[in-house]
């Protein structure tokens, strides 16, 4: 989570077009208003669900703004920027965000996560904050920051970085906040020393110091980027935007992620290994998948999915991972706690390896205009070239990140070009439902299969496909899921520039509405668990045990009759033997040369 509030746009630091202190003029401020209006009117999805269900009106949200414009002389950049900020937050959709041009930020090098009205430390950077000068602890209360408590800080960042659309969530971008302020987001960054205290939870007592903020000055410039011309390329077949179209908006992954298990989309989840460990993937490969013991002895395999923004190689590592676990696994535990989301077909991709049957996808609203229409056509002009499987491959395979691609694919996408058309012809904007880009079922995977149970781990930290996942596996039966509910991102996103001297990058629009097959949006109601997992405060120190004990729980009750035939073998460490120089279990590379012991199941 720090990682994507820290990278949102660096690429494009230092560029704004007035200092904080000049004024701007009250008819450009207006007239960027309304732009904004239009393509809200236009291009807003869940318009009608956030009217019925917030009472969410877009003409006295934008006159507010307009308000606030007009009755503050000399408004400066800042100024508007807090009240166009405003209008995105009264949404309540964490797909709709606008980002502003700025450099300036602060961080303290800890964390905190809150439980039940209290808060404590999660994690520490004693790069920055050492152990031996600042011996704060994992699991240590704070108490008080800068002389105040933690949790009407937290109130007041509320509504200043969230949507105010589901409150677990929203708290927890907020605690998340606490020791991490950016001037991208609109919100006053703090600079200077801070007396932070906190309760040690191994003697119970107090301690205080002072912490300096890390503070990055805002750099501005009299001049904003120049607008470049790309080569029109359609945005069904444009392979960075299908990547990120159900993720949280301007968060990806880098190699200057921090690590830190508790952030949203960390490789590593801060769930510690449920039994033990007899066999895992090195930490060359892009998912933390391991086997392990439990307390009666059986085999569990257990993949971590924090993302779903994967190349066509890594799914190719999960597909060699889920092989594994059909052969040795008797449960599957999936760990997608904090999860950003990501790609739709990537999405699609891992489902496929969890069934031996079709698995239905939700079916969408699509806000529509001239843009998708042309979009449609340039589309149905490229599957045009495609006569064959071959073909479709080589076009579509490196687009739809692992999806299998084919002729028959292209097929399903053209119907949905047609199916765009043809709702524009009928004069429908929003469109009636229908399944995004034809894929009504997601097939079984022609040769990876896992066919035992799967227990699914969510959290209020999954979003987009994060929802999305969750929802096509229960609603199909396929998994038993387990924690808390989603965060409710119902839909894909499109990004939207307009040349302007407010400080204004870019905003992103909801841009369909996701029905699941109980006829509910996903938007706003998210996903809820079959079975509730919360955690407790002794979890941060004691190893989430209470928390797995649910996970434990669950899987127990799903492991099948245990066999008796003679030629039934249970693995070990040493029947296991994965393709050479791809796994090791601790810092031992295992033996290669072996191969992979057959383990009977009754599923």
């Amino acid at each position: 989570m720090r990682f994507w509030l820290l990278s949102i746009f660096m690429a494009f630091i230092s560029v704004s077009a007035f200092a904080d202190t000049e004024s701007i003029s009250e008819k450009e401020a207006l007239d960027f208003v309304d732009t904004v209006h239009a393509i809200f009117s236009t291009r807003y999805a869940p318009y009608d669900w956030k009217k019925t269900t917030y009472q969410w009106d877009l003409d006295s949200e934008i006159a507010k703004v307009k308000q606030t414009i007009q009755a503050t002389p000399q408004m400066t950049v800042k100024s508007f920027q807090h009240a166009f900020k405003g209008f995105f937050n009264s949404l309540k959709d964490y797909h709709v965000k606008v980002s502003f041009y700025s450099t300036e930020s602060a961080t303290l090098p800890f964390q905190i996560k809150g439980i039940d009205g209290q808060y404590y430390v999660s994690s520490v950077d004693h790069e920055k904050l050492s152990p031996d000068t600042f011996p704060i602890q994992v699991g240590d209360e704070l108490i008080s920051f800068g002389g105040r408590k933690p949790g009407d800080i937290i109130s007041e960042l509320l509504p200043e970085i969230t949507p105010s659309a589901t409150f677990e969530t929203d708290q927890s971008l907020a605690e998340a906040s606490l020791t991490l302020r950016e001037g991208k987001q609109g919100i006053v960054v703090p600079k200077g020393a801070i007396l932070v205290k906190f309760r040690s939870h191994e003697t119970g007592q107090p301690y205080t110091y002072q912490l300096m903020w890390d503070y990055q000055p805002e750099m501005v410039f009299d001049k904003q980027l120049a607008q470049r011309e790309a080569p029109y390329v359609p945005r069904l077949l444009d392979r960075e935007a299908i990547n990120q179209e159900r993720a949280l908006p301007y968060f990806s992954t880098s190699e200057t992620a921090t690590k830190d298990p508790n952030e949203i989309g960390e490789r590593v989840s801060f769930l510690p290994r449920l039994g033990e460990e007899i066999w895992c993937t090195d930490s060359e490969n892009p998912f933390d998948a391991y086997l392990y013991k439990n307390r009666n002895g059986r085999t569990i395999g257990c993949v971590r999915i924090p993302h779903f923004s994967y190349e066509k190689e890594d799914v190719d590592e999960f597909q060699a991972i889920i092989d594994i676990m059909q052969e040795q696994a008797e449960v599957l535990v999936i760990d997608q706690l904090n999860n950003y989301g990501g790609s739709l077909f990537t999405l699609y991709a891992f489902a496929s390896m969890l069934t031996d049957q079709p698995l239905e996808t939700p079916k969408e609203h699509i806000q529509i205009s001239q843009f998708d229409v042309m979009d449609a056509y340039k589309t149905l002009e490229s599957l045009e070239k495609i006569q064959n499987d071959d073909q479709a491959q080589a076009l579509l395979q490196n687009i739809f990140c692992g999806y299998p691609m084919s002729y028959q694919a292209g097929l399903f996408l053209k119907e949905y070009c047609r199916f765009i058309q043809d709702q524009w012809l009928q004069g429908k904007l929003f469109t009636d439902l229908t399944h995004l880009y034809g894929i009504d079922y997601v097939n079984p995977h022609p040769t990876t299969r896992f066919t035992g149970p799967v227990v699914l781990l969510i959290n209020e930290l999954d979003f987009s496909c994060g929802d999305f996942f969750p929802a096509i596996l229960k609603d199909n039966g396929r998994a038993v899921l387990v924690g808390q509910r989603t965060a409710g991102a119902g839909g894909y996103v499109t990004s939207h520039q307009i040349p302007n001297r407010l400080g204004v990058y870019q905003f992103s629009i909801t841009g369909s509405l996701g029905i699941r097959s109980n006829q509910l949006p996903i938007e706003n109601l998210g996903v809820t668990p079959d079975i509730e997992n919360h955690l407790v405060p002794e979890d941060i120190v004691n190893g989430y045990q209470h928390y797995q004990s649910k996970i434990h729980e669950v899987v127990d009750s799903l492991l099948p009759p245990v066999q008796t035939e003679k030629d039934e073998v249970e693995p070990t460490k040493d029947d296991i033997e994965i393709e050479p120089g791809l796994y090791e279990k601790g810092e031992k590379k295992l033996e290669t040369g072996l191969t992979l012991s057959p383990v009977k199941k009754t599923l």
